[in-house]
Parts: C-alpha cells; structure tokens; sequence
C-alpha cells in the first residue's frame, strides 16, 4: 500500500504526464526526420526486429489508440513503403 500522501501522489502523477509529454516532443521530433507522424514513428518501433507477430488488439493497448486507427496507421505506412507483406 503507498503510504504517501494524495498530494504527494498527485505530485508525482503530474511529473510523469510531463515527462511524457517531453517524451513524445522528442519522438515527433525523430519522426519528422522521415515525415512520419509521432503514431507512426511508434508503430514502427513496436514492430521492428520483431519474430512474434502482434495483433491488431495488442498493438492498439500499447499506442493507446483503437484497433482502426493501427489498422488506418498500418495501411498509410503500408502505401509510402515503411511496411511491406499483406495483411493476415
């Protein structure tokens, strides 16, 4: 049980959404090196070098997005050709 208080709590809630937030400066920016958008830049992460295929449920939990936005994100890298294969 965290014996810290609910203002130490909230304290330290804030400090990670703003830690988050510079973190996601930072990818939008290694992104637009390649014009691709910071959703983009992630999706690709979570699929490089990858043996074990992820599915559609499992990468939309970890962007934190829909399963028809990873599809809509796999299908635009899939026509400028950051992706390739077929969709299963």
């Amino acid at each position: 049980m965290d014996a810290s208080s609910p203002d130490e709590q909230l304290d330290q809630l804030c400090a990670q959404v703003a830690v988050g937030r510079q973190a996601s400066r930072k990818l939008s920016a290694w992104g637009a090196g390649f014009e691709l958008k910071e959703s983009e830049f992630r999706l690709l992460w979570l699929l490089r070098g990858r043996i074990a295929p992820l599915d559609q449920s499992q990468l939309a939990e970890l962007l934190a997005t829909s399963p028809a936005q990873v599809s809509a994100l796999v299908e635009r890298l899939r026509s400028r050709g950051f992706l390739f294969g077929e969709a299963p």
